[in-house]
């Protein structure tokens, strides 16, 4: 059995054929979306695509009511480079992580602050504050520290 290109079983069939035609437009309309507003452009993404209607879904509350707030000046930039649609929509939609949280590093203690908690918790009697504080030093610090039974 000969191979064949992934591009020409998806021509074969008008069905695909039409699903890959919608797919580049939709991702081209998200290239276009991003140029216009590149600020917001993590945090959005264009999710339904017609002749009639466009829905922008938003990752939060507030990305959608910047977005709001640009509608007409946003859909006439769009028009402009292209991207022609009858009505715009804004929704939120959580189903996509947002950027800054998936590029944020985890958190870590300078060693001053695990020696810092380390003193505090050697003061304190034993208690259910204490057992944080060790196991927080644990977590952060160069290992278990020496508790009470």
């Amino acid at each position: 059995m000969s191979a064949k290109r992934l591009s020409d079983l998806f021509n074969g069939s008008a069905n695909l054929s039409a699903l890959v035609a919608a797919a580049r437009r939709l991702d081209e309309a998200n290239r276009t979306l991003r140029a216009v507003v590149p600020e917001l452009a993590p945090f959005c993404r264009i999710g339904h695509l017609t002749a009639e209607t466009m829905v922008i879904f938003a990752a939060s509350g507030g990305v959608a009511a910047k977005l709001r707030q640009q509608l007409p000046s946003l859909q006439r930039r769009l028009e402009g480079l292209g991207l022609r649609t009858s009505a715009l929509r804004v929704e939120v939609r959580l189903d996509r992580p947002r950027a800054a949280t998936a590029q944020r590093q985890p958190n870590t203690l300078t060693p001053h602050a695990v020696a810092a908690l380390r003193t505090l918790a050697a003061t304190l009697p034993a208690s259910s504050l204490r057992h944080a504080l060790e196991s927080m030093i644990g977590h952060h610090g160069d290992g278990p520290t020496d508790r009470e039974p």
